[in-house]
């Protein structure tokens, strides 16, 4: 269990680390949803993006600071 522990541990720090892939705010509905694809795959745990309506009009960096809010929601998950 502490290996274990270890592991995610790793893999939150390795999503904190990765540069957001976001060159545009209206990508921003298609890089949540790719990061919780591969949530999804790596830790088995049933998650969906779910929208409504067209994309939101943010700037560049309103657009990145609400991916990183879903990142580290998504590793309060885990986490918990």
């Amino acid at each position: 269990s502490l290996l274990r522990a270890e592991v995610v541990s790793l893999r939150e720090l390795m999503q904190q680390l990765q540069p957001v892939d976001l060159d545009a705010p209206h990508q921003i509905g298609d890089v949540l949803a790719s990061m919780i694809d591969r949530f999804r795959r790596d830790t088995g745990i049933a998650a969906t993006l779910a929208r409504r309506g067209a994309v939101p009009d943010l700037p560049l960096r309103a657009a990145h600071e609400v991916v990183r809010i879903v990142q580290e929601a998504l590793a309060n998950v885990r986490k918990h």
